[in-house]
């Protein structure tokens, strides 16, 4: 199926969206932060966010993030959808052990920071997320989270898991052991572990602009469902979806849709 559509999004204000949606937004991670959905006016929590913010990122990135979400800016999305289900994936491979966090890994997730800190994960995990670790011995190199609750943001107006379906939240490894197909074994045990419970299908997304990201989607089997393009200027917003895969491989720079790596074997 191929077609367009083009939606305005009225115009809402920040004070009640909070300032860590537009940051985390165009951090590449598409993760919720705790800020969302809460009317808030400039509380001292966001505060410390963008403080936080500007630390890590530096000045110029945190002003053109700035720009980004209270004036004017483009966003692109490539939207995935993937049945879960496959072969069966054995939980280590490669010195790397692969399975469903444990209270008693709480301490180590500190291992991750600062991409993510700590009390963000565990937030996730109490709201019932499912998340996922990779080990090299009794160290996390990689996690996974997926919600069964949609995104937050643009996105929501395109992706809204049925009750058997499910959205990945995030996917990190740690810059180390990038290279080794560590988020490629993550993502197929944590898939067959969901599909064991009952799940059909996940959404994933990545950023056009990542185009690294999008090819590793595209290999690891993922299905194509959607091109999404947010637009921000003053007092308006507009999305545009794509079903339209050419424009989408065209738009990251694909000749064609990478094939698919081969299940690794059991």
């Amino acid at each position: 199926m191929v077609g367009r559509s083009i939606e305005p999004i009225s115009f809402f204000s920040y004070a009640a969206l909070g300032p860590g949606w537009s940051l985390l937004l165009a951090d590449d991670r598409l993760r919720a932060p705790a800020v969302l959905g809460r009317r808030v006016a400039m509380p001292v929590r966001s505060i410390e966010s963008l403080w936080r913010f500007v630390r890590t990122r530096g000045i110029w990135r945190s002003l053109d993030r700035l720009v980004f979400g209270y004036l004017f800016g483009t966003q692109r999305w490539v939207v995935f959808h993937t049945r879960l289900d496959g072969p069966p994936v054995p939980a280590q491979h490669g010195g790397f052990t692969f399975r469903p966090y444990a209270p008693g890994d709480a301490p180590a997730l500190a291992a991750f920071e600062p991409y993510i800190r700590r009390s963000r994960f565990l937030a996730w995990i109490a709201q019932g997320s499912f998340v996922h670790l990779a080990f090299h011995g009794d160290r996390p190199v990689a996690y996974r989270i997926v919600s069964t609750h949609g995104p937050h943001g643009p996105l929501s107006r395109v992706v809204r898991p049925g009750p058997d379906e499910v959205w990945v939240v995030d996917l990190y490894c740690l810059p180390e052991y990038r290279g080794q197909a560590v988020p490629n074994w993550l993502v197929r045990c944590m898939d067959r572990h969901l599909a064991a419970a009952g799940y059909r299908a996940r959404y994933s997304a990545a950023l056009l602009d990542n185009r690294a990201g999008t090819r590793s989607a595209f290999k690891r089997g993922a299905g194509f469902h959607a091109l999404v393009t947010y637009r921000r200027r003053p007092f308006r917003q507009t999305l545009a979806v794509s079903t339209d895969i050419e424009e989408a491989l065209a738009a990251a720079g694909l000749g064609e849709v990478p094939s698919p790596l081969a299940p690794p074997p059991s």
